[in-house]
C-alpha cells in the first residue's frame, strides 16, 4: 500500500484539462505533499448514457487504485469523475469538488435532469468545493441552493513556463479553432469578421489546416481571407512562444466555459478580444468591457478588434497586464490552495 498525501482523480480528455491538472499537482508538490494523478480517457460524450457510461469506468478505475493507493485528501476534477462515486467508499478520506463548468450550465441532451441531481449532491457531500470560475460558484448558489463553503482557485500560467520566452510584437493576430469544434469556437464568426475588417495584419488560427477550414468554409459560404495562415499544432514551447509574439489573441467561440489559452496570453501582456461567453466575459469583465464583443456578430467583432487596434498604446497594454495579474498571480494562487489543504488535512 502506497501512502500518498493527495490523489487527483482527472477527467484529461483535453489538452486544456491536462495542462491544469498536472499545474494542480506541481504547486503541491512544491509545498512539500506527495501527489499522484489517476485519470481514465472515455469516449466523446453525446449523450447522457454516455456521461454516466464514463462516470462508472470511473468509479471502477478509483476502487482499483484504492487498493494500493492510501490517499488523504481526493480530488475530483470535472464532474463525470465524481458523479457515480461511493459515498461509503469516501467516508474514509477528504474529498474535493472541483470544476471549471457544473453540467448544470451545459443544455444537455434527454436525461440531463439526472445528471443535475447526481452533480449535486456530490457537490454537497464533498468536504470542500473548488471553483476555477466565478460564475460556476454563483451558478451552485443560485442553482444548486449550495452554500457550503467553495473556494475561488482559477488557473494561473506557471512563471517557470514564461522564462525564457521572449515577449514582443509580432504584428500578427491569434485565434484557436480546433476542426473538431469549429462550430462551438465560431470559425465562421472569425471569418466573417476578419473579412470584414480587411486588415493588412495576418491572422494565425491555431489547431486547424487550410484544406479543413476552406471546406468548413465553403459549406458557410464565407471566403477564406488570404492573410490567413493554419497552425494545427504546435508542442507546449513553440505554442507559448507564438502567444508571447502576437499582437492580440481573438476568442470567437459560441460558448466558452474557462478559456484556458485566453488566461496564457493575457499572462503575457497581451490583450485579448471575446465574444460574449462565460468564461472569457468573466476575464475581461475585470479588465475592459470593451473587449467583450456585444453579439455573436461578425460585424460587432470586427468593430471589438477596430476598438482594441485604436486603442493598443503601450499604456494601454500595461494596463490590461496588471490589472489581470492582480487576481491571477501564480504565487498568490499557490499559497491560498496550501491554506485550504492545511486547514483541511487539520479538520
Amino acid at each position: 500500500m502506497q501512502n500518498i498525501d493527495y490523489l487527483i482523480v482527472a477527467e484529461n480528455a483535453t489538452l486544456g484539462q491536462k495542462i491544469y491538472t498536472d499545474q494542480r499537482k506541481v504547486m503541491l508538490e512544491d509545498l512539500g505533499y506527495s501527489v499522484k494523478i489517476v485519470s481514465f480517457s472515455g469516449p466523446k460524450m453525446r449523450i447522457t448514457l454516455d456521461m454516466l457510461r464514463i462516470a462508472y469506468n470511473y468509479k471502477k478505475n478509483l476502487e482499483k487504485n484504492l487498493e494500493t493507493l492510501k490517499p488523504q485528501i481526493i480530488e475530483f476534477y470535472c464532474p463525470a469523475t465524481l458523479i457515480l462515486q461511493d459515498k461509503q467508499l469516501l467516508k474514509n478520506y477528504k474529498t474535493i469538488a472541483s470544476f471549471d463548468l457544473p453540467f448544470g450550465v451545459n443544455t444537455l441532451n434527454f436525461g440531463s435532469s439526472i445528471l443535475h441531481r447526481l452533480e449535486r449532491q456530490k457537490f454537497l457531500e464533498a468536504d470542500l468545493i473548488f471553483s476555477l470560475t466565478k460564475y460556476g460558484m454563483n451558478f451552485l448558489r443560485s442553482k444548486y441552493q449550495i452554500n457550503r463553503k467553495m473556494v475561488y482557485l482559477p488557473y494561473v500560467l506557471d512563471p517557470k513556463e514564461q522564462e525564457g520566452v521572449k515577449v514582443y510584437n509580432g504584428d500578427f493576430a491569434l485565434s484557436y479553432c480546433p476542426e473538431e469544434r469549429l462550430e462551438r469556437k465560431g470559425f465562421d464568426i472569425l471569418m466573417g469578421s476578419w473579412n470584414i475588417i480587411n486588415s493588412g495584419k495576418k491572422l494565425i488560427v491555431m489547431g486547424i489546416n487550410r484544406e479543413r477550414a476552406n471546406k468548413y468554409l465553403l459549406k458557410k459560404g464565407i471566403v477564406l481571407p488570404e492573410n490567413v495562415e493554419f497552425i494545427h499544432f504546435l508542442p507546449r514551447e513553440e505554442f507559448l512562444s507564438l502567444i508571447s509574439s502576437c499582437s492580440f489573441f481573438i476568442s470567437s467561440s459560441r460558448f466558452e466555459e474557462f478559456g484556458q489559452i485566453i488566461i496564457e496570453a493575457l499572462s503575457f501582456g497581451k490583450p485579448v478580444i471575446t465574444t460574449p461567453t462565460l468564461g472569457p466575459s468573466e476575464l475581461l469583465g475585470e479588465i475592459d468591457k470593451k473587449l467583450i464583443c456585444p453579439t455573436f456578430s461578425p460585424i460587432d467583432l470586427a468593430r471589438t478588434i477596430e476598438y482594441l487596434e485604436e486603442n493598443s498604446s503601450s499604456m494601454y497594454l500595461e494596463k490590461i497586464r496588471d490589472k489581470f495579474m492582480k487576481n491571477n498571480n501564480y504565487h498568490s494562487v499557490k499559497n491560498r490552495l496550501n491554506e485550504e489543504i492545511t486547514a483541511l488535512l487539520a479538520g
